[in-house]
């Protein structure tokens, strides 16, 4: 029997901010340019270059945390960016400017990230995106590099769109997300009663597709070990607990199987161990 693969990794450094927004809960281009609205929680310093994340030539070393604010910036660049947003956050970047040391985002449940233009990666720097809130990212050219490193979390979404109405082939290096039952919704229902739902992970805009040498899928089996969830009349007891990521023209969404509507607070630990017994009968 094939074991069920649930990859979880947690926003880490949130807690350890280098940077810290203390500028009160509306973000202007002006007070995010300005050290004074941030609170330095180590011994780093902004480069003399500017004053502030956004300033031209500024190099954004530093984990750079946002936490309950909301507003947009024009700019952000820097050699390396480690962003992190929390506690209902919303930050619109108008342009990301090369960082050739990668990129760290991450964010929580009730955050969102707007990247309006993002030209990072050319040079192989890897971004590693931990999200369990929104990202919403506008393409302006193909990204090169290695693409993003995503984690999409119980409840996080990615969506992938086109700033200038041009195509553009998204590049995912690797998808994993945590499944729960939370955040589903019915797409169908099996033989037995049961229902199929399913949540959207990576979703895709006009003028945009994946790209197929560079995006990759970590596939999520299911503990029945069927390769789909499609074939809905097929589906019995069995498949309760069983899920499958698949990617089509609109993105990646994950499908699941749950006992019934009154189950959805379950695990899906617990759903695979509800299937195993019914397997072992």
């Amino acid at each position: 029997m094939k074991k069920t693969l649930i990859t979880l990794i947690a926003l880490a450094g949130m807690a350890h901010a280098d940077f810290v927004w203390n500028g009160g809960e509306s973000i202007t281009q002006e007070l995010w340019q300005t050290e004074s609205s941030w609170s330095i929680t180590g011994s780093d310093s902004w480069p003399s270059a500017g004053t502030g994340p956004g300033t031209p030539n500024s190099n954004a070393w530093s984990l750079i945390s946002v936490s309950g604010a909301s507003g947009s910036i024009s700019q952000l660049e820097g050699w390396t960016l480690k962003l992190a947003l929390q506690n209902g956050a919303d930050l619109t970047v108008g342009n990301v400017k090369k960082f050739q040391g990668g990129c760290s985002i991450d964010i929580d449940q009730s955050s969102t990230l707007t990247f309006n233009s993002y030209n990072g990666g050319n040079d192989g720097g890897r971004t590693t995106l931990n999200n369990y809130g929104t990202f919403n990212l506008a393409y302006t050219k193909s990204q090169g590099g290695e693409g993003f490193y995503a984690n999409l979390g119980a409840t996080g979404i990615m969506n992938l769109t086109s700033s200038n109405g041009n195509s553009y082939n998204a590049k995912i290096a690797s998808l994993t997300a945590t499944l729960t039952l939370d955040g589903g919704t019915a797409s169908g229902v099996t033989a037995s009663g049961h229902q199929i739902l399913t949540r959207n992970l990576v979703t895709l805009g006009s003028n945009m597709s994946f790209d197929g040498t560079n995006t990759s899928l970590e596939m999520l089996s299911g503990i029945a070990g069927i390769d789909t969830l499609t074939a809905v009349d097929d589906l019995t007891n069995a498949e309760v607990g069983s899920y499958m990521v698949t990617k089509n023209e609109n993105g990646y969404s994950v499908s699941y199987v749950v006992p019934e509507p009154a189950a959805a607070s379950l695990s899906l630990l617990g759903l695979a161990g509800l299937a195993m017994r019914r397997r072992r009968k």
